[in-house]
């Protein structure tokens, strides 16, 4: 009996064997826990896969891993201009991740007519697929496109900001308010491409000395200027509650400040002029100077001949 044709026979089936092993766990694809991905066909996308172990046909391939947890990104600026042409610098922190899908309750009629949405769910997380798509194919790198669109958006808010008036002449929550407000822009354009960002912080904002040194003076001067409103407001209010006119409540204040005022010595020191005959000792009290007369008609005194 001739054993090589079933010698033959059994390899090529040993061989089948393997090859088909080899590609079923060539075909075995894990994907991580907290990312989906996203698979295609021929080229073309066939769909988002969860977490977990999947059995991919023979012409499918994963075309990206998209990772669902949050991220955060830290943007140091060292030129950005105001409004008023001040340069200021800052650092920003940007959260992001891909949108989470969140079910709206609806009725039974409006559920009929609506087209189901094809969700990805991992723990308690629900994302679109058409999110995860969009993220993948209309950017190039959704997460560098994410830092593009803040960094971009951050330049085009500041340039409609005052300083003075928007930031150092407002409240504490000044900075707050402006990282909702770029928030809220910068969520307009990444919501194109299924990402939502879902914070924005500023902090460390400085500017150079001049500019500090001026804000302060101004600062300095709206609060002089709202001082001497104050007080002329006050001024108003008494005069017209003691029903005095601008000449007698200026004679009242008088008064008062007289009586705050120290009481005068009786030993003033008057420079002598040609009235006091050059005296320095003052003309009243216990030091009092003689008195020069100059011959008048009740003068008792004979005057010096000299």
């Amino acid at each position: 009996m001739d054993f090589l044709p079933f010698l033959c026979f059994t390899v090529f089936i040993l061989a089948l064997i393997a090859g088909v092993v080899v590609l079923v766990l060539r075909s075995f694809e894990i994907v991580p826990e907290g990312s989906v991905a996203v698979v295609e066909r021929g080229g073309e996308f066939r769909g988002v896969l969860n977490p977990g172990r999947h059995l991919l046909m023979p012409l499918d391939r994963i075309r990206a891993l998209v990772e669902l947890q949050e991220f955060s990104t830290t943007i140091h600026a060292d030129t950005v201009i105001t409004q008023n042409a001040t340069v200021i610098a800052l650092d920003m922190d940007v959260s992001y991740r891909i949108a989470r899908y969140v079910p709206q309750k609806v009725t039974r009629d409006q559920r009929s007519r609506m087209q189901p949405v094809a969700v990805i769910q991992w723990n308690r997380i629900q994302v679109r697929e058409k999110d995860v798509f969009n993220a993948v194919y209309n950017v190039d790198n959704w997460q560098e496109k994410v830092r593009r669109d803040a960094v971009a958006m951050m330049h085009d808010y500041f340039s409609m900001i005052n300083l003075a008036r928007d930031i150092f002449g407002n409240d504490g929550g000044a900075l707050k308010r402006i990282a909702s407000s770029l928030r809220d822009m910068i969520n307009e354009e990444t919501l194109k491409f299924g990402v939502d960002v879902t914070g924005v912080k500023i902090y460390n904002l400085t500017l150079d000395e001049a500019t500090r040194m001026y804000l302060t003076a101004q600062k300095r001067a709206e609060l002089q200027n709202t001082l001497r409103l104050q007080e002329a407001e006050n001024q108003r209010q008494i005069r017209d509650t003691l029903h005095m006119t601008n000449d007698q409540l200026l004679r009242w204040w008088e008064i008062e400040a007289r009586k705050d005022s120290p009481p005068t010595s009786e030993a003033n020191i008057f420079i002598g002029d040609e009235n006091r005959g050059g005296n320095l000792l003052p003309s009243s009290g216990p030091f009092t100077a003689r008195q020069i007369h100059n011959g008048g008609p009740n003068d008792k005194t004979t005057p010096n001949r000299g």
